[in-house]
């Protein structure tokens, strides 16, 4: 279990680090619409993943009707997740909107204890306090925040909590390659009337969506792999090296700075995850 969980945490950074830069692509052109930049996050990783599963000769059909439930569940789950995510970036800083999303560990742990039946102590609700307070320490200080991506940035950490309790339930019950497939298709097949509104890209902006569909499916494959290696709610608590390369490259590529409150915010959200995991 030691060596798993080590694998686990090398996958979780290396995920980390694509699901930045993929940030980064997100956030780099606004010209470009963003229903396509979802969709390029998915249709790769569908292309790439179908490529995989053939040559591993992973059947498609899931083992039993129950796990189609929860695949289908990490799908549209995920899916919401992204679409808020991708929303939240493209408004706040790279920095803030990472805060944001990664209070998913703490709804990993409320939501796995309601449909995962795991044991939900007293103790954590003076957690749950400290990241309440670290968030209204991101959101209310700053009077120039934008109130609909401030609460897009929260949903996604709900939805992603929701997708990432699902990948826990299915990890001994289905390869994570077909984990992905149901996620990347099913997400494919909602976002694809945006297609309709397909415009003109010139080479780059064609470029950064290739490149946003390839950072997210390298992402996903190690996140998926980094949940199948061990415990959902621990190895999560890895995921908060997002939030540093965030500020890093926000502030060295667009010149973010992060306010006192935001910083402080922050810092309590990582640390009630840290606590949570403490007392687990």
């Amino acid at each position: 279990m030691a060596d798993n969980k080590y694998l686990a945490i090398l996958y979780m950074l290396i995920s980390s680090f694509m699901f930045t830069i993929m940030s980064i692509l997100v956030k780099y052109d606004n010209r470009i619409l963003f229903v396509h930049k979802v969709f390029f996050r998915n249709i790769i990783t569908l292309v790439v993943i179908i490529i995989i599963m053939r040559k591993k000769k992973i059947q498609f059909k899931p083992s039993s009707s129950r796990n189609l439930v929860f695949l289908i569940n990490r799908a549209v789950s995920g899916f919401a997740g992204v679409i808020l995510y991708f929303y939240s970036v493209k408004y706040l800083s790279l920095s803030t909107a990472a805060m944001l999303n990664k209070l998913s560990p703490i709804f990993i742990i409320i939501i796995a204890s309601v449909f995962l039946k795991e044991y939900f102590k007293k103790t954590y609700i003076p957690v749950l306090i400290i990241v309440f307070i670290g968030t209204t320490l991101i959101l209310k200080p700053n009077m120039t925040f934008l109130f609909y991506p401030a609460l897009a940035g929260i949903l996604s950490a709900l939805f992603s909590g929701i997708s990432y309790t699902s990948i826990r339930f299915l990890k001994d019950k289905e390869e994570s390659e077909k984990i992905i497939f149901y996620f990347a298709g099913i997400s494919s097949l909602i976002i694809s009337p945006s297609l309709l509104f397909l415009k003109s890209y010139d080479f780059i902006q064609f470029t950064i969506l290739l490149l946003i569909g390839i950072f997210a499916t390298g992402g996903q494959y190690f996140l998926t792999l980094s949940f199948h290696n061990f415990r959902a709610g621990e190895i999560s608590l890895i995921s908060y090296s997002q939030i540093l390369l965030s500020l890093f490259f926000g502030l060295l590529l667009f010149g973010e700075i992060p306010d006192i409150y935001s910083c402080l915010g922050g810092l309590l959200i990582i640390t009630g995850g840290i606590i949570f995991y403490q007392i687990k």
